[in-house]
């Protein structure tokens, strides 16, 4: 049979004069490297599970040091196609006295892939620093999914593709670094929150990816999101769920933000949409939370339907003259109280319940513009403090754009 070889280096925090105890799995082989330079090899025959080895140091004080622990993971072609794993393996690494794990360094993958790396510890009173090589150029699917708290994630430049949940449920303390260059698929970087760190967020730059898949940075919380220069389209609800205390600034290599993009996404200060952006899906930014004005770029033309349904921004809202078409719901339920409204001149049409349930802070006036051809029914229905619209009379069927027992006036001009 033909016998490829997965290798991991793992380097631990621990005391020397504790047992070290191993739980291993068939056709795998243990090296365990000591700080006086002497290893041991541990080689279980395929029906041994569990194995301890112990090395006292003659000055037998409680001093850490630092050892290595060197994992080749062995997978046989067979009929069973049955090979060895280490899953669950760095929660079985410990010392009579439960001296956490700090530190682990993946040096090798099988054939350039991280596979399976596990660690369910309970503990909650340490980090871990994890490092990965130069020699890995993919993480696989659950390929890191740490339970424990995370000090520092160095993923290098030659990984280019993170693959489905290949990094999943981290808690980031001090640190993250992503390649610059690399394809997320879906889940790829999923349910991660960070810590502060020295009072800030910690930042987390996106890898530059022409598209970015779907779902590949879903419920992400704590960090500063880096959107970097070279993203030219957002997948469906690749940042959906996501909380930042941060600023979301969209690069403007940006064309396309695809539908769910940012739903039920939470950021400080405003939102622009750059000028080179010409579509924005239905409902990405639906129940998006914002703190300040948002600012539509002139390469739209539509917004499409419930695109900022119940989304929450500044008090000013500006419909640009360069938008033509206001999509059913676009704007439904808007949370937060409008101090100014302007539909420039340049819409043409307005879609039902564009502007429905919406909230003025005081009475309020709206002029139709002149460009305007048709607007849907309920448009502008059940909204509090709006006073009158003002409306062309080429507008025909325009009692129908307010619900029957709302108080707004409607006056031709």
């Amino acid at each position: 049979s033909t016998v490829h070889t997965r290798k991991y280096n793992y380097t631990l925090t621990t005391y020397p004069t504790d047992t070290i105890t191993l739980t291993v799995y068939p056709y795998t082989t243990v090296y365990i490297s000591w700080g006086d330079g002497h290893s041991d090899e541990i080689l279980p025959d395929g029906y041994t599970i569990g194995t301890s080895v112990k090395h006292d140091y003659e000055d037998g004080k409680k001093q850490e040091r630092i050892i290595s622990v060197h994992i080749e993971d062995k997978e046989i072609n067979n009929t069973n196609g049955s090979y060895g794993t280490i899953d669950y393996f760095s929660n079985n690494i410990k010392n009579t006295s439960y001296v956490p794990i700090k530190k682990y360094e993946v040096l090798k993958g099988f054939d350039g892939k991280l596979y399976g790396f596990f660690n369910y510890s309970n503990y909650t009173d340490y980090l871990l620093d994890i490092k990965i090589s130069s020699d890995i150029n993919e993480i696989t699917a659950y390929g890191l999914n740490i339970k424990s708290g995370v000090g520092t994630l160095i993923i290098p430049d030659s990984v280019n593709l993170i693959s489905y949940l290949a990094i999943d449920s981290l808690v980031i303390h001090d640190k993250i670094e992503l390649p610059k260059r690399a394809t997320v698929m879906l889940g790829g970087l999923g349910d991660m929150t960070s810590t502060l760190h020295n009072n800030k967020e910690i930042e987390l730059t996106v890898p530059i990816s022409k598209v970015l898949r779907d779902n590949s940075f879903s419920c992400i919380s704590g960090f500063k999101m880096v959107i970097p220069e070279g993203i030219e389209i957002i997948g469906k609800a690749a940042f959906n769920f996501n909380k930042s205390n941060s600023p979301l600034v969209l690069p403007n290599s940006l064309r396309e933000i695809r539908e769910e993009a940012f739903m039920f996404s939470e950021y400080t200060g405003g939102l622009t949409i750059p000028d080179n952006v010409n579509n924005i899906g239905a409902r990405a930014f639906e129940n998006a939370t914002f703190t300040n004005n948002l600012i539509l770029g002139k390469g739209l033309d539509s917004i499409n339907e419930s695109t900022f349904e119940f989304s929450s921004f500044g008090g000013t809202l500006v419909i640009p003259s360069n938008i033509k078409n206001i999509g059913t719901k676009a704007f439904y339920k808007y949370r937060n109280e409008i101090r100014k409204f302007t539909l420039e001149e340049g819409v043409e049409r307005i879609g039902k319940s564009a502007f429905a349930n919406c909230k003025f802070l005081k009475p309020t006036i709206i002029t139709i513009p002149r460009s305007v051809k048709h607007i849907d029914n309920m448009a502008f229905g059940k909204c509090n403090n709006l006073y009158k619209i003002l409306i062309p009379r080429h507008i025909i069927d325009y009692e129908q754009i307010i619900h029957e027992d709302d108080k707004t006036k409607i006056e031709l001009y």
